[in-house]
């Protein structure tokens, strides 16, 4: 049986999304299945294609056409062509539209992103949209709440975390770190609600308190994206940020900070936060989305309001001189990412939507974890 993702995104990096999709083609492989895993461009990691290549997960790389209505027709081939039984589209209606056109006999859709709200000829849309599909997916549930408020129906609506594939979280040597300094780590694109600009500002008001403090900013091309470098200087913080880019290692400067913070004026869930958590830190972040459902405040972290530089500051500003209280935070946010948020668990939840009951192994493997 064959099962085609539609990622409908870039990949630039050798990140947890994509060390999920490595777990969902091993647990698929379980079942006799094949992963057909289609994205807007060339994935840019030499490892992550060399991983898919030794998984058997067949690459489709090709550029959408900018229209609503090309990109249609687009999925439409393309799914004609590959004839899988299962259509899961990551993010896109368009490919939803493509398959519930074309009949595909079984369809999902994931939304890991926030959800604004619907106008009443929208909601129509979503309820005809919905007639065919299997199953809907939210990354989270309050992207599941917004979902439902916008027509889609609760019986095929659910929450499907993404989780974090442990067994992948690997780390090399950590990078070298300025002596006797408290630590910062922010990872985030170039996108403005990351909210880059706002931990800049928070991080003035934290250095005028403790100039020992630095930060390590990663997900930004800055010679790109110059921007928050440019705000950085503005600011007086520059010498104190290192802009590390866009890397496959992300994972070994969140294990080299001492506090992780995400800035977010919107966010679906984050699986920087998972990563976070996996590695011991304590957490700052704002009180948007999907992020308390993996940080409780004052448990593995602290939660503040969007777009407040202040708050922020001071949040971070009181774990600096406790780090007996940045230990507890970040002992509970381990404890509570391997209990709640598993990437195998998950996927094997999404293989009982693929398949059902009716699949012998389904509950062999349910027993066994």
């Amino acid at each position: 049986m064959k099962v085609l993702h539609l990622t409908g995104m870039r990949s630039t990096k050798f990140g947890s999304l994509e060390k999920w999709y490595l777990v969902l083609a091993e647990e698929l492989a379980g079942y006799g299945a094949t992963l057909s895993l289609h994205y807007n461009e060339r994935p840019r990691s030499d490892a992550y294609r060399q991983a898919l290549e030794e998984r058997g997960v067949d690459l489709l790389v090709s550029r959408p056409p900018a229209s609503r209505v090309a990109q249609i027709a687009f999925y439409a081939r393309l799914i004609r062509r590959q004839k899988p039984r299962i259509v899961h589209a990551q993010f896109n209606s368009k490919a939803v539209y493509a398959a519930k056109l074309l009949r595909a006999p079984q369809i999902y859709w994931t939304i890991a992103l926030e959800v604004s709200r619907y106008g009443c000829f929208n909601k129509m849309l979503v309820r005809l949209l919905l007639s065919r599909i299997s199953q809907c997916f939210g990354a989270s549930e309050q992207v599941v709440k917004q979902m439902r408020r916008n027509g889609f129906d609760r019986s095929r609506s659910s929450v499907l975390y993404y989780g974090l594939s442990f067994g992948y979280m690997t780390s090399g040597r950590l990078p070298a770190q300025p002596p006797n300094e408290v630590i910062f780590c922010v990872v985030a694109n170039c996108a403005r609600v990351k909210g880059i600009d706002v931990f800049l500002r928070a991080f003035k008001r934290i250095l005028e308190n403790y100039p020992q403090c630095s930060c390590v900013q990663v997900g930004i091309d800055v010679n790109k994206n110059p921007q928050y470098k440019v705000l950085a200087r503005e600011l007086g913080v520059a010498h104190k940020v290192q802009w590390v880019g866009i890397t496959d290692h992300a994972y070994d400067h969140i294990r080299a900070c001492d506090i992780f913070v995400q800035p977010s004026r919107r966010e679906a869930f984050g699986f920087t936060l998972l990563e976070a958590m996996y590695a011991g830190k304590p957490i700052v972040a704002t009180r948007v989305g999907g992020i308390p459902e993996a940080v409780a405040d004052g448990v593995n972290g602290r939660l503040v309001a969007s777009d407040d530089h202040v708050e922020l500051a001071e949040a971070c500003i009181s774990l600096i001189g406790n780090p007996s209280e940045r230990e507890r935070l970040g002992a509970n946010g381990r404890a509570r990412v391997v209990e709640k948020f598993d990437s195998r668990v998950m996927i094997r939840k999404l293989l009982r939507e693929y398949y059902g009951l009716r699949h012998p192994q389904i509950a062999e493997r349910d027993r066994a974890l």
